[in-house]
Order: C-alpha cells, then structure tokens, then sequence
C-alpha cells in the first residue's frame, strides 16, 4: 500500500468517525478546585502606639525638702498611698490649733443656740457665734490644705517608676518626682484611611502584636473612634482597650494592629485561579457538557483578598471547579482532564500535572 494512500484513509476516518477521535482526546490534565462559601471579613492593618488608660508625673506644689519617700522604683501602688512627705512640721501645728479654735467655736455656737431657745439671748449675739463657728471651720480647712500640699499622695492605682529625687532633695513646685502609670489595661492608638470609616465601629475586636515581644497576639477592641479627620493624612485616630493583667505591655511600645471588619459568607476561590484580562478579571471554569469536562470562561468581580484566597463578589457560584494550575495549556471550549487536588495535605501541585 502506498504511503500517500494511507494518509488519506487516515484522514477520512478522521472525517466519518470525529466522535471516536473526540472520546480518544480527553483534553490535557489541569488542576481544579472547588469555590467556597466562606466566612470572610475585611482586614484593616495599622501601626499604633500603647499608652497607659491613666498617666501623670507627680511633682511637688510648694517649695520644701523631701522627709519621707513611701515607695521604692516599680512598686504596684493603690489610690491614696502617700509617696512622698515634704517637711510639715508647721502646717500639723496649724492644724491642731485650728481643730482647738473650731471646737471652741462649736461650744459657744451650742451655747448660744440653748439660750436663744429660752429667750434670754439677742438674735445679733447669736449671728456673731454662727460667724466666729463658720470662720473656725475655714481655718481649719486650710490648714487642712496647707499640710496636703506637703504629702504627696498616689492619685489613681498603678506602678510608679524610676523616682528622681532622695531624702533630703529640696524641691520646687513643677519639679518632677516619680511618675505613675495605670497599667492594667492599656490604650492602643492607631489610625484608620477615612475611605474604611464606615467599616470600624466602637467594640470590635482587634489583634495586635509587636516584635519586642516575639510576635505574640493580645486581643483588644476598640473603644473609641475620633470625631474629626486629619486633613492632612485622610485618615482618623482610633483608640482601642487591649488587657494587661500580667503587666507584659509597656507604654510606648509599637504594636501592629489587625482589625476584621464586615464578616460576611462570600464565595471564595483559590488566589491561583485568578486571571487578569484587560480591565476585566477572569477565571477558567470546568462544566460537564455531552462531550464530557470543558473549559468556560467565566468574567468574575473579585472582592478582597486574604492568604492564598480572593473573595468573588459576582460571576461564580458556590461548588463551581475553576482552573488553578495548568490554565496556560486550555483556551475555552477545549475538552480538559480535571484532577482534585487537596491543598491542605501539603503535596507538591505540580506532581499531578507529570504526564499530561
């Protein structure tokens, strides 16, 4: 038989069986994988700074030298602990004489209100006792306030932290003594594009992390959101509360910031499915026709983006298979061998695509 004869039998089998030549080519081996229905939120990343809930630097209000120091650098102290005494020997001395003058005055205020009841006291003798009683009182609150100036007490519960003074420092009013931090929850201020404003609100969670320690998540939520923003950056400040029971956050550390905002279920498919196409966004679909498995060209709106998975707002429906390795080797319509593949296990993708 001659050789160009042969050719032209095969060509015309070719011709009168396309269905027999059709179900010997099943296409080439690609990858697919199921889309999703998902929980998904929008990720809001930020860098902010922690501060202490409560913060002041104790300083003095008069001029006098340091006699006591009641706490040592990094002590947990509580509201109304006396820190620092400044010399009063005076100001107790006044105090005791005003409490003499006021007990006094209260005496002869209860004597003259006995005889007023009896009618043997004129009203203006009366008047003059009730002045000289509320003149005592004065008196003595301001000797009251005189000796408070002089001891220092802790205005809020906290850790104090380096003292800058010693016994016998004099000090000045301003001059600074020891500061004194609320450290049991911190605040966290960061800032948020204004463009996501309407995606943040008061008791979300928040998740933050700094390297100085190692990465570790403390969990937080906000607490406030800024009534203005920034003209300059477009963007406004937001306060979240994150817990330190245990005290391993300082004021002043930098901390990344992670907000999930909007949860929702979407559908979701693998980011390696996605294909730009002009302005366009696209994915290869796998459907069952008569002829078996076939490539369809999908338009799809993709939403936003988390590890290794893109949100589709529209185009795709949930259980639909779409190309995610070897979409360089279909074009729509073309038949296709789909192959599973599971990409929790930890397997190499490439080792279905061996031999196709």
């Amino acid at each position: 038989m001659k050789p160009d004869f042969v050719i032209a039998a095969m060509f015309s089998g070719m011709l009168l069986f396309p269905s027999v030549v059709q179900s010997q080519d099943q296409g080439p081996r690609v990858i697919v994988e199921a889309a999703q229905t998902t929980e998904f939120v929008d990720r809001i990343e930020a860098i902010g700074t922690l501060r202490a809930a409560e913060s002041v630097q104790i300083s003095a209000n008069v001029t006098e030298t340091i006699t006591e120091i009641g706490f040592d650098d990094g002590q947990v102290v509580t509201r109304g602990q006396v820190l620092v005494e400044l010399e009063h020997k005076e100001e107790t001395a006044l105090v005791a004489e005003a409490r003499a003058a006021l007990e006094t005055a209260s005496q002869e205020f209860d004597r003259a209100s006995a005889l007023l009841d009896r009618a043997t006291l004129s009203e203006s003798v009366m008047q003059s006792r009730q002045r000289d009683l509320s003149f005592a009182e004065a008196q003595l609150a301001r000797a009251l306030a005189r000796e408070a100036d002089r001891i220092i007490r802790a205005p809020f519960d906290g850790v104090v932290g380096l003292r800058t003074v010693s016994l016998g420092t004099t000090v000045r009013p301003g001059d600074p003594i020891v500061r004194i931090d609320d450290v049991s929850e911190l605040n966290l201020d960061f800032s948020v594009p204004a463009t996501r404003l309407a995606t943040i609100a008061a008791g979300q969670s928040v998740a933050a992390r700094s390297p100085a320690l190692s990465g570790e998540v403390f969990s937080g939520e906000i607490q406030t959101i800024d009534s203005v923003v920034d003209t300059t950056t477009r963007s406004v400040l937001v306060r979240a509360v994150i817990p330190n029971p245990e005290g391993r956050l300082k004021p002043g550390l930098l901390m990344t910031v992670s907000v999930e905002a909007a949860p929702r279920q979407s559908v979701t498919v693998n980011e390696a499915a996605i294909i730009p196409s002009g302005q366009n966004t696209t994915v290869y679909v796998v459907v069952d026709s008569d002829d078996g498995p076939r490539v369809e060209q999908r338009t799809v709106d993709p939403g936003a983006r988390r590890a290794g998975d893109v949100e589709i707002l529209a185009g795709l429906e949930d259980g639909e298979q779409v190309i995610t390795h070897g979409a360089m080797k279909v074009r729509p319509g073309s038949p296709v061998t789909p192959v599973m593949a599971d990409r929790t296990k930890g397997s190499p993708l490439s080792q279905y695509l061996d031999n196709s």
